[in-house]
This record gives C-alpha cells, structure tokens and sequence, in this order.
C-alpha cells in the first residue's frame, strides 16, 4: 500500500513541482484490492478524459464489469455548491459480485440528464464517452480516418514554451522581434497563466529539431490549453512557409497547398468540429488525442455544417443537438488563455 496504517493523508505531502500527483485513483485502486461486497467512491471526473498519469488507472476502470452504477456531473458544483472542480465529478458503485454493462448517468453542464446502459470502454477512442446524447452521432462518423492523424504531438518544432519568457535558455536562437538572414517566424506566448498574450519572433532556423520538413510549407497552429467548458477554441493560426511554433500550439498539417490549408481551416470552424472537439477534450489540455472523435476530410474543397450534416446523414434531431450546444455557449464563451 502507499499508505502506511493510521496515516493523517496530507495533501500536500503528494504535490510536486505544483501539481498535485493524481490521489484519488490510489484510495480506488487499494479499495478494489480490498475486495469488499460493495464500493462506493466519489472522485473527480478527469480520469475520464485524460489526467497526467492516469492512463492506466483509466484503461483499467474502462475495463472493469464490476461497476454497476455511475453518475457523472459535468460541472462539479451540482454535486458540490459553490465548488470548480475542473472536469467535473462522479460518484459510482462498485459491486463484487456483479460482471456487466455499466448503468451510467450523466448530468451536463446545461442540466439536461442522460442514462445509459453500457460498457465504460467504448470502440471510438482511448476515453470515456460521457455525454450519452453525442452516442448516435459518433456511430455515423467514426468509421473514418481520425483528424487526428494529421495533428502532430506535443513540442511538434522541438521547442519549449519558455521561449519568450526565457531567451537565455536558447541563446542560440538569436530571439528577435523582426526578421534577419536564415530566419524563421515562429509564434508563442509570453507571461503567465492568466495574463499570457501571443507573441511574434524571429529565431535562426537550425533551434528547429523537429518536423523540419515542415518548415516551409502550408501548416495550421492549435492551441494546446483552453477553458474545459469552451466550445469556441482560441484563433487558429494560420502558419506559412517559414512559420514554425513553439508548444504552446499543435501543429495541424503541413498541407500540399494553401487552398488545402484552407478548406482545412473552414473545416476546424464548422459547429461539426467543434462539437467532436468539445467531446473528445473534456480538460483544459489539447493534445492529438482529443481530436480522436473528428473524421478527417478531404480537403480539396472548403467544409461547412450544412455540408457535413448531409454527408454524414445527421438527423433533425442531431442537428439540433449540436445547434442547441453551440448558441448559449457562444453567448457565454470563455475560451481562456494559450500557456
């Protein structure tokens, strides 16, 4: 155990570098080594979708058939008032001598509630599908190759997001704010959580260590951190040839062609996407696997909702589902800030 018996647990005691080490998953995965009759547990959402070393507490509860019971709240404060917890909680039964399907429940963020019966593990990615109601849509286009194949991983040029905030830590990179000889652009951010702005330099290309074929040709930049409950992500940069970032962005692409950068674009600006988006994210983070849920396209012509609506056969009522989510979370966005 990493408790020792009659232990105080001290939260703070599991902190590191200012992130608090995931604790829950402990005190879930030593109740189940217990073996009781029963198991009843609330814990914080996030493991659902993501969580920094979760991953195989999450791909374990995605498998377990003996949870007969969840539900889940969105927003953390219709279980607890007046409390934020990012990603919401959810409280579940766990029952020794039960093997099945879960019989889960979801309360959204608008207050509408969905139950379901079904397995946590799903065959459309690696997280849990929390909101019932994207379930028909999800059946009618995951059987595409994933957007996801073209977003590239974290640090996608080999550069830190320190760059701006700390130049010294790149002293080779000749940082400056307007273009010289064997430059590249790239984009950033400078300041912190809170008061980060997006920033514009000019660095020499060989601090690039990664993705250097992509260095010249059409790309886009996403960001990696916005609010949890945002539909509307923060301003997708439009990166051209001797346009690099550093890991504050996703770099989406590279693209043969503007026209293709392009239709890309109008693609990412659709209600569909940001809908897909809005499922797979479910945390403040962005990375490739949140893009999981969004088929890819072919982008040899420009996307709009009306377009995809027919091409995927979306009912009426599907339509309205994602036309319903998009309208008050637009009159009430918080998209947050890039780190």
């Amino acid at each position: 155990s990493i408790f020792s018996k009659y232990e105080c647990l001290n939260m703070r005691k599991y902190t590191t570098n200012n992130r608090l080490n995931p604790l829950p998953n402990k005190f879930i995965e030593q109740g189940i080594k217990l073996n009781p009759r029963y198991l009843v547990m609330i814990t914080p959402s996030k493991w659902m979708v993501g969580g920094r070393g979760l991953q195989k507490f999450r791909e374990d509860m995605m498998a377990n058939k003996h949870i007969k019971y969840m539900f889940d709240f969105e927003n953390a404060s219709d279980c607890f008032p007046g409390l934020h917890i990012d990603g919401g909680v959810n409280y579940f039964l766990w029952d020794r001598e039960y093997q099945g399907k879960t019989n889960y429940t979801f309360k959204s963020n608008d207050g509408t509630v969905s139950t379901s019966i079904k397995h946590l593990k799903n065959d459309y990615f690696d997280y849990v599908i929390r909101d019932n109601r994207i379930l028909s849509i999800l059946d009618k286009v995951s059987k595409e190759q994933k957007f996801s194949s073209i977003v590239s991983q974290t640090k996608p040029f080999g550069i830190r997001k320190y760059l701006f905030n700390e130049p010294e830590r790149y002293p080779d990179s000749n940082l400056q704010l307007k273009p010289f000889k064997d430059s590249v652009k790239i984009y950033g951010v400078k300041g912190i959580k809170g008061g980060a702005r997006r920033m514009i330099g000019y660095i020499t290309k060989k601090t690039v260590t990664s993705n250097i074929d992509a260095i010249d040709k059409h790309k886009l930049f996403f960001t990696t951190s916005y609010s949890t409950n945002a539909i509307q992500p923060p301003e997708t940069i439009v990166g051209q040839p001797n346009e690099v970032c550093t890991e504050t962005f996703l770099m989406i692409g590279p693209f043969k062609s503007q026209k293709e950068q392009e239709s890309c674009l109008s693609y990412i600006q659709s209600n569909f996407f940001k809908i897909l988006l809005y499922f797979g994210k479910g945390t403040m983070q962005v990375t490739r696997s949140v893009f999981g849920l969004i088929p890819l396209q072919n982008f040899s012509e420009p996307w709009t909702d009306e377009k995809l609506y027919a091409k995927y056969g979306l009912t009426e009522e599907e339509i309205a589902f994602i036309e319903s989510m998009i309208r008050p979370m637009e009159l009430k966005q918080d998209v947050g800030e890039d780190e």
